[in-house]
């Protein structure tokens, strides 16, 4: 009897569990604030080796359509990563979607490497004497 009850109560744990699974964050695109807010959100939902393929998938995103560097250096606009920017593209989308269609991406030819930032040094202290 009491296998029993045990068992039930772990098919109950299990199927609550399954209902709250998270469900993956998307871009709401309904203004360029909202789709900035969901974006951020997004990223800070992300395990951090996926956070850089999504960083990645934004900026290849935003450039395309553009030339050359001289293309962003001239537009302020492409010198920040905006989902605002791009909102209409990557609506309702989660970061897998984003990240597959950047891949997908026409006009973009960029090579993007992701370096780990050492933490910068403490300070010397100078003594005077």
């Amino acid at each position: 009897m009491k296998i029993r009850r045990i068992w039930a109560m772990l098919c109950l744990a299990a199927i609550v569990g399954m209902a709250q699974a998270r469900e993956p964050v998307r871009i709401d695109a309904s203004s360029e604030q909202t789709a900035n807010a969901s974006f951020n959100q997004m990223m800070k939902a992300l395990p951090r080796s996926k956070q850089g393929a999504l960083a990645g998938a934004m900026l290849q995103l935003n450039l395309v359509g553009t030339n050359s560097v001289y293309d962003v250096v001239g537009n302020p606009a492409l010198q920040s990563l905006s989902a605002g920017r791009i909102k209409d593209r990557i609506a309702g989308m989660s970061a897998e979607e984003i990240i597959e269609l950047a891949r997908t991406a026409p006009d973009v030819d960029t090579k993007i490497e992701i370096h780990e930032q050492p933490a910068p040094a403490a300070p010397a202290v100078i003594e005077r004497g």
